[in-house]
């Protein structure tokens, strides 16, 4: 008689299943997937994967907590979490979005430097956007030393690829010689190709060029029209730029509590101008009610983003005690640091005070 066979039964299927399982992450609980709606299912699964590792769904979810897409919650410090996880796999897209949270303090503390070589990591694996950010960063000497040449290239760069923003900024070094010979003409066909495609920076180069009458004859109206589109898309620089003359009443009907609104606007998105301008508002009550307290608070934030017109506004406040105790040790240190970047005001206050 065959003797029965006690040893447990295997199956080859669980086997494959185990080993060979394509999502290794923990099992679902009931409570999770009952009567969830579809978004928080597709919360939760990203959740999984990235917490599993998985470089492409870290980087996924970071971008939709930092943008808000697809109906997620914004989350700052959640994406910034995500996205450094990402970022340091090598995710280019990542590296781009981190670089920009490091850039602007969003979810984690400013770190201009670290912002900087994250923008490079991406241009360096021909990602557009990371090569107009670092082109961007190379121009004004945000985090890395300035280098007007290496940012042109930069630039050019990534308006090959078809990056409207870069076509713009392209634009902006051919129109000043940054890096270059100046060449008005060539810059305005950049500035018109940019705008037309829909960048709310080319708008406004184009823009200032119908203002200043850089290669082409002045147009204040077409100028302002520019302006207001690029304001109106939600573009920070034209909201900023459009504000600035509803504020001082250059080319239209002045309207303060209006230029007031497009100040906050670009202040909300980390725009350092827009930020000393809604903050200059606030310290004098214009278009607005007095709020001396905030305004140091916005100029402290440009000021730390490197802002020389905040750091030279944020020091006499501190000078002379607007808005926040008295602290001439403070003060001289950010009329320094305004000092160090060309701020006449600044270098004045300097000689004074010694």
């Amino acid at each position: 008689m065959e003797k029965p066979d006690n040893r447990p039964q295997f199956d080859v299927n669980d086997w494959i299943d185990t080993f060979f399982d394509p999502y290794p992450v923990a099992p679902w609980k009931e409570e999770e997937i009952e009567d969830a709606p579809p978004l928080r299912l597709e919360e939760l699964t990203l959740r999984r994967l990235a917490e599993a590792g998985f470089v492409s769904s870290q980087a996924e979810l970071g971008r939709k907590l930092l943008w808000g897409e697809d109906g997620f919650k914004k989350n700052y410090r959640e994406a910034a979490k995500w996205l450094g996880a990402a970022a340091e796999q090598g995710d280019p897209e990542a590296q781009d979005d981190y670089g920009f949270c490091l850039q602007y303090g969003i979810g984690c503390k400013v770190n201009r430097k670290m912002a900087a070589k994250y923008y490079r990591l991406c241009a360096k694996q021909g990602n557009d956007s990371g090569q107009n950010n670092y082109g961007y960063c190379l121009l004004y000497g945000i985090g890395c030393k300035m280098n007007h040449k290496k940012a042109l290239k930069m630039f050019r760069a990534s308006a090959r690829q078809g990056n409207d923003n870069a076509l713009g900024w392209y634009g902006h070094c051919l129109q000043q010689g940054l890096g270059c010979k100046k060449n008005p003409r060539k810059a305005l066909r950049l500035f018109r190709a940019s705008a037309m495609r829909g960048s709310g920076d080319g708008r406004v180069h184009y823009g200032s060029c119908f203002e200043e009458g850089l290669g082409c004859k002045k147009n204040i109206k077409k100028a302002l029209r520019l302006y207001r589109d690029s304001a109106m898309q939600g573009n920070s620089y034209g909201q900023d730029k459009w504000g600035y003359h509803l504020c001082l009443g250059i080319g239209c009907k002045k309207n303060t509590k209006k230029a007031v609104r497009f100040f906050r606007a670009a202040a909300k998105q980390n725009y350092r101008s827009g930020m000393d301008n809604y903050g200059y508002c606030l310290q004098h009550g214009i278009g607005c009610e007095k709020n001396t307290k905030k305004a140091v608070k916005l100029y402290r934030a440009a000021a730390k983003l490197g802002y020389a017109t905040s750091q030279f506004r944020l020091a006499q406040c501190l000078e002379e005690g607007i808005g926040c105790e008295k602290d001439i040790v403070k003060a001289l240190f950010w009329y320094r640091r305004a000092a160090a970047q060309g701020d006449t005001d600044a270098q004045e206050a300097l000689r004074r005070l010694k």
